[in-house]
């Protein structure tokens, strides 16, 4: 029969505690339901192997207590290194790939702005001040590439730094959460099988 805890309470096996207030009351009584359903049927299986009530009951809270805390433990041990590293592969990516398209955009912009300034200069003049407009373009070709290169790569670098350490923080969270919860789920069901 799974254990119902305190108003405002969390209860995870043997821990209990008060339920802090940036956590819904919704999501406190899903973890608490999960955590009690799970800690009911080890206590099942355990008193259907010949343990005593007492015992299985005590084994099953520190399993859960175990497995919980392991999970999150794995999950902080893993996902911050992995995070680091992701998001140093992705700034170097995003950084590459910025600067392509910067430098993309930045050919495209400069040769509609020289040609604009060309066509501009000779409608105004009669042709006479397109010359010098015409032979401008390369400086200014120059100037909105390296800018647009420059500003391509700052911005591939920062999305790419943000989204390589999310993606590979969520990944390491995940798997160290399941190798953390399954030791300490094992450490708990042995502290527990003491008492």
């Amino acid at each position: 029969m799974p254990i119902r805890p305190d108003p405002d309470t969390v209860r995870v096996g043997e821990f209990e505690a008060p339920r802090p207030e940036w956590l819904p009351i919704e999501l406190t009584d899903r973890i608490n339901s999960d955590a009690a359903l799970a800690e009911a049927r080890i206590t099942e299986a355990w008193n259907s192997v010949g343990v005593s009530p007492d015992r299985s009951d005590r084994v099953a809270a520190a399993t859960i207590a175990g497995a919980a805390l392991g999970a999150g433990i794995g999950a902080v041990t893993a996902a911050i290194p992995a995070a680091v590293v992701g998001g140093v592969a992705g700034a170097g990516i995003g950084t590459g790939v910025g600067a392509v398209v910067g430098g993309v955009v930045g050919v495209g912009g400069a040769m509609i702005a020289g040609a604009a300034g060309a066509v501009g200069a000779a409608l105004a003049t009669g042709g006479v001040a397109a010359i010098p407009e015409i032979a401008a373009i390369p400086i200014l070709a120059g100037g909105t590439i390296g800018t647009a290169i420059g500003a391509g790569a700052i911005i591939g670098g920062v999305a790419g730094a943000g989204l390589g350490a999310v993606g590979a923080g969520a990944a390491a969270a995940l798997g160290g959460a399941v190798v953390g919860g399954l030791l300490g789920g094992a450490i708990g069901s042995i502290v527990g099988v003491g008492s």
